[in-house]
């Protein structure tokens, strides 16, 4: 075998070549990174070296009856620790970040985010420390360990340790002293934190460490039959604790602090099928073009075989230029992974860097694909290099046709693919503009402007200021955002002389409340603007007033809660995701708090902000301006569906793309083989439209073999996604129309161009040797 004639036969079946390169490139690096990711995402806090003996302690939630919560009482730990040999240790931790920092002369708002631990933290853990002992580096309260990313950041290339660091929380300034520096992990981890400070007596997640071979679930039963003496949070009814590994309460997306990270599984599962399904595509392209490859020389192989070439040595040459095409696109998709990971980190909340992929497991993963790929090709060549030469298919004029120039199959199975993914990607937009578009009960353009803890008594102050601003219509003060924040109540109440209780979701705010946000009352009558005729009276909303249908509550106590009388019942407005149905909700009538909820007045948004802005800068100098829109924080709490659907996009363009290519190469093959045939069509009279008809029919049933394969697994697949959301669009018709549309139209413009090419070319060039 000579290297330059192997070359030589690579360039002059170009088109195939470039074509097997691009695909595989495309399809290796799509599935490449999103193994690395799934990989990744699988081996969670896989670098602590006692991972398989910690787990995260949950206990049974008080107000949410039936759900268990991470958040667990000081002393329960401390008990568990005291009394039960299984347990060998145990850390606590609690957000404590702060709402400004100062270091080094400077003040900073951003990466603050801080936990709380047990001093033995380091040492329970596996996190790596730069500078410090594991034992030593939180023994006081004035002790911080910061992450070596802020060492730089704050202290440039100067030694951090023994350097000041002012943490403002509230009113409060805490003076710390950097004692250590650890290593932010490649790896992931669940818990999301810059700095590390000594806890307290507080209330917080807890791990335990158990000791060898321990039967979790015997110990679980222990902490029921000791429920009464281990510490709890509970309203009334004392609950139990139980125990969850480390990587199951990763996948727990419950979780809602900010300091910790968690993954919904499902998620990997969908990537995991996406990048096989890509990869499917570019593999379809590779097998059906090498296929055409093969069948190209059978002539030059058979003559091979007649001067005593073996079989053995004809799969050995045609591997060689394999592996050439193979090793090629793989080097470009090592490229095409460092370009994308930015983005796909964008995507994914992934934190995916260079160095990463190229770590020697990851390395190899990858290496894995086009070894795979190879192990394919010798396997699909060895089919079809047969054994026995047909001597009719040496004569002149003769052609082949034991194997045709395509394989259906695979044509359709990119097709299908393609169709799925643009019904899911037509689907998930119609998802998130119906998200969007839906009327919440609340009016989007309404402006929070959140004063820091420490400023609540100008909350007044600024409000007066704001209320002359032409810009502003109405101001309202409360105590939380409507959108994400709210305090949940567990209550309870006297049924005919059964116990019953409910957890409403509870929203204090002004006489201004509901009509600066545009909550709409439905029956009785809105907060009046006499301040001391609204003490103790509230307003519930419709989903509330349904768990109470067959009582009147108006001018009546809340149902649990004496102190509130019901004056009126609102429409539902939405103050969580859509993905659950509204719960039951009361305003309770407060003039005190710190969140503004500003109503511009009709065409004044910008201006209203500048107004704010203003205003933040001349009461409020050291603090950077905090004020969002009832739409905005709506809009963040869908964000994550935004990112799937931007995935889904681009996977399914990536998906058209190749199909596009592989489709057009195709179609180049089957002109080329037919091009006498065409000649002899149109010297008898064949019009243009007949022959155009003639090369594309084929394409046309492929479309329709894959949409009525696809239909279905789109439709289950996109339904069984729907269910997440309580309220979500439909499944019509003409999406599904739509894509089989899409897929026939880039199937005919992608093949048309070289069938028009075809059907118009002189005759006498086809027919001048025959």
């Amino acid at each position: 075998m000579k290297v330059k004639t192997i070359f030589r036969s690579l360039v002059r079946s170009r088109l195939n070549s470039s074509i097997i390169v691009v695909s595989l490139a495309i399809g290796m690096a799509c599935m490449g990174l999103i193994s690395i990711f799934i990989l990744k995402e699988s081996k969670v806090d896989g670098f602590h070296k006692n991972k398989d003996r910690i787990y995260a302690l949950q206990a049974d939630d008080p107000v949410s009856k039936g759900q268990k919560m991470y958040y667990i009482r000081y002393g329960a730990a401390e008990y568990m620790k005291d009394n039960f040999s299984e347990v060998e240790d145990y850390c606590r931790i609690i957000n404590a970040s702060p709402t400004k920092v100062w270091a080094n002369n400077n003040e900073f708002f951003d990466d603050k985010k801080t936990i709380a631990t047990s001093s033995n933290f380091f040492s329970f853990f596996s996190y790596q420390l730069i500078s410090g002992s594991p034992d030593h580096v939180l023994e006081t309260q004035q002790d911080i360990v910061i992450s070596d990313r802020l060492a730089l950041k704050y202290f440039g290339t100067t030694n951090p340790i023994g350097k000041k660091i002012a943490l403002t929380n509230g009113d409060k300034e805490l003076e710390m002293f950097v004692s250590g520096v650890f290593k932010k992990p490649e790896e992931s981890t669940q818990l999301d934190f810059e700095m590390v400070k000594l806890i307290g007596e507080d209330n917080s997640r807890c791990y335990l460490l158990l000791s060898k071979d321990v039967n979790v679930a015997q110990l679980e039963e222990k902490f029921a039959q000791y429920k009464e003496e281990i510490p709890i949070l509970h309203a009334g009814t004392v609950g139990t604790h139980y125990l969850k590994d480390l990587q199951s309460a990763y996948f727990d997306t419950a979780r809602r602090q900010t300091i910790e990270k968690s993954r919904d599984k499902t998620d990997l599962y969908i990537a995991l099928v996406i990048a096989l399904m890509i990869l499917g595509v570019a593999l379809f392209n590779y097998l059906g073009l090498i296929n055409n490859h093969l069948v190209e020389k059978y002539k030059e192989n058979a003559i091979r075989m007649i001067n005593g070439g073996s079989k053995g040595n004809l799969v050995a040459r045609f591997m060689v230029e394999t592996f050439i095409l193979v090793g090629i696109a793989f080097l470009l998709s090592l490229g095409l992974i460092i370009l994308s990971a930015s983005f796909f980190n964008q995507l994914t909340a992934s934190s995916i860097t260079e160095s990463y992929i190229f770590t020697p497991g990851n390395f190899a993963l990858l290496l894995g694909i086009p070894v795979f790929i190879l192990f394919i090709s010798c396997l699909f060549t060895l089919i079809k290099i047969g054994k026995r030469i047909q001597p009719e298919a040496l004569k002149p004029g003769k052609i082949y046709l034991a194997g045709k120039f395509n394989i259906p199959v695979f044509n359709v199975a990119q097709l299908g693919i393609s169709i799925i993914l643009i019904v899911g990607s037509i689907i998930i937009i119609k998802q998130i503009n119906y998200i969007t578009n839906k009327d919440i009960g609340l009016n989007k353009d309404v402006l929070e402007v959140k004063i820091p803890i420490q400023y609540k008594d100008i909350s007044q102050v600024f409000k007066t200021e704001l209320e002359r601003q032409p810009a502003v219509e109405m101001i309202s003060l409360a105590n939380a955002s409507p959108v994400l924040e709210h305090i949940m109540l567990l209550l309870k109440y006297d049924d005919n002389g059964v116990e019953k209780e409910y957890t409403p979701s509870v929203f204090p705010g002004d006489q201004n409340y509901t009509k600066a946000l545009g909550i709409q009352i439905v029956e009785g009558e809105d907060f009046s603007e006499d301040a001391e005729s609204n003490k103790g009276k509230c307003i519930i909303n419709q989903s509330m007033a349904s768990l109470f249908s067959d009582q009147d509550l108006i001018g009546k106590p809340v149902p649990g809660n004496p102190d509130n009388i019901v004056i009126g019942i609102c429409k539902d407005f939405h103050y969580g995701s859509l993905k659950r149905v509204i719960a039951p909700a009361y305003i309770p009538y407060g003039n005190e708090g710190y969140y503004l909820m500003l109503k511009p007045a009709s065409g004044q948004n910008v201006q209203a902000r500048e107004a704010v802005a203003q205003t933040w800068n001349r009461l409020i100098e050291d603090f950077p301006l905090n004020v969002e829109s009832i739409g905005e924080r709506y809009e963040w709490m869908h964000r994550e569906n935004e990112n799937y659907a931007k995935l889904i996009a681009a996977c399914c363009f990536i998906s058209v793309f190749l199909s596009m290519i592989g489709l057009f190469a195709v179609s180049f093959h089957s002109s080329r083989r037919r091009i006498k045939e065409i000649g002899v069509r149109k010297v008898n009279g064949a019009k243009i439209t007949e022959i155009l008809s003639m090369l594309n029919k084929d394409f046309v049933k492929w479309v329709a073999i894959a949409f009525i394969v696809a239909s279905p697994i789109a439709y289950y697949a996109m339904n069984k996604w729907l269910e997440n959301f309580a309220y979500k669009t439909s499944l019509s018709w003409w999406i599904f129309a739509l894509a089989g549309v899409l897929a026939l139209g880039i199937a005919l413009l992608t093949v048309s161009w070289q069938s028009w090419r075809a059907a118009t070319r002189n005759p006498v060039e086809a027919l001048r040797y025959e």
